[in-house]
């Protein structure tokens, strides 16, 4: 089976051009035997024209040194280096100093002269009743009262407690 002369790829026997460099094939040996040449051993440097693997990175380095140049282009056109306005002088000493500001004198505002006010009318609360609370209320709140009472004594004994074991550990360790 013959190989390809620029990549060393095994070709078909009708093909042409190799599938996988482009070489091509059937000009290369005028007597049709199949090579077993590999590249870069005792074999020739491919011609400047023909489509090799290095006339090919040339292309790629070259279409990448213009999209380069064409970014370079685009960025230095949005900063405004291709404007064409000059560049102001500088003042000598290299500070930038804040422009001149006008003083202008703001209007006096005055209020308008109020009257006071009247005195506002007294509210009366409602009439108490002898009992605005049900009764099953009233027990509730007194119970509720007596929990809280207990809890906090239950935690207080609880927090005694606590710092009388704490003591009795440090003492220990």
């Amino acid at each position: 089976m013959a190989k390809c002369l620029g990549c060393g790829t095994e070709l078909a026997a009708n093909a042409r051009f190799c599938s996988l460099c482009g070489r091509d094939v059937v000009g290369s040996s005028p007597s049709g035997a199949s090579s077993t040449v590999m590249p870069g051993r005792d074999s020739p440097p491919p011609p400047a024209g023909s489509a090799g693997g290095g006339n090919k990175t040339g292309l790629f380095v070259g279409g990448g040194l213009i999209a380069l140049a064409v970014i370079a282009f685009f960025i230095a056109r949005a900063a405004g280096l291709f404007s064409g306005a000059a560049a102001a002088p500088q003042a000598a000493t290299g500070v930038l100093s804040a422009p001149q500001t006008q003083v202008v004198a703001a209007p006096i505002l005055t209020a308008p002269s109020v009257a006071p006010p009247s005195a506002a009318p007294v509210l009366q609360a409602p009439p108490a009743k002898t009992n605005p609370m049900p009764a099953d209320v009233a027990e509730y709140l007194r119970w509720l009262k007596q929990f809280e009472a207990g809890r906090q004594q239950l935690s207080s004994k609880g927090e005694a407690q606590m710092m009388l074991m704490l003591q009795d550990f440090t003492k220990e360790y």
